[in-house]
């Protein structure tokens, strides 16, 4: 992984009244199409689900337990269930010149966005996939591999940012280049309990 940190938890009162309750993002989720046609798919053009977490406006194209599918670059197709809600930052542009792709993680309260350097069979560069909603680099991998089959080995680099340097890194994320972590600074109020310390 890209830097090591501590499993310490950057949650202030006020960041977490920024964020939806997980149970507020599952209804959100549940407003999503399921279903959609291949033609919407392609096009993008059927009902997401939205939520904002910390300012960041996130619509969900693939609730938990639900199908994504796709076919890789070799002509192959695949499909996976998804294990955490799957979806992009409304307004980005990611490497792929598709949005920038999030998976929510189950402490939306978290002020800390990992951010793992996808990489291709081989080791070369593929593309960013963000987690927000994890509170360590280790609980951010799980969330990330949970939603790929058995053996992925897309897993590169991650790295570990607050929301605010997220935020104005966000350019950043149209290069086709991997991103490092940036440095943290602790808040000096921040919430402590077994969870948020990685048990």
């Amino acid at each position: 992984m890209d830097g090591v940190f501590p499993a310490f938890s950057l949650i202030t009162a006020t960041k977490r009244a920024e964020a939806p309750t997980v149970r507020q993002i599952d209804q959100a989720a549940a407003a999503t199409d399921t279903n959609p046609s291949k033609l919407q798919q392609q096009a993008g053009n059927y009902r997401k689900g939205h939520i904002t977490m910390h300012g960041l406006e996130i619509s969900i194209e693939n609730p938990k337990g639900s199908i994504r599918s796709g076919v890789s670059k070799d002509g192959t197709r695949w499909e996976t269930e998804i294990k955490h809600h799957y979806g992009y930052f409304t307004g980005t542009s990611g490497a792929d010149g598709d949005h920038l792709d999030v998976i929510v993680g189950p402490v939306p309260e978290s002020e800390l966005v990992h951010v793992v350097n996808q990489v291709k069979p081989g080791g070369s560069f593929d593309e960013h996939k963000c987690i927000v909603g994890a509170v360590s680099a280790d609980q951010a991998k799980e969330v990330y591999l949970a939603n790929y089959h058995k053996g992925w080995q897309g897993l590169g680099s991650i790295a570990q940012m607050t929301i605010g340097q997220f935020k104005k890194r966000l350019a950043d994320f149209a290069n086709h280049e991997p991103v490092k972590s940036a440095s943290l600074i602790r808040a000096t109020n921040f919430h402590s309990c077994s969870l948020c310390k990685g048990a």
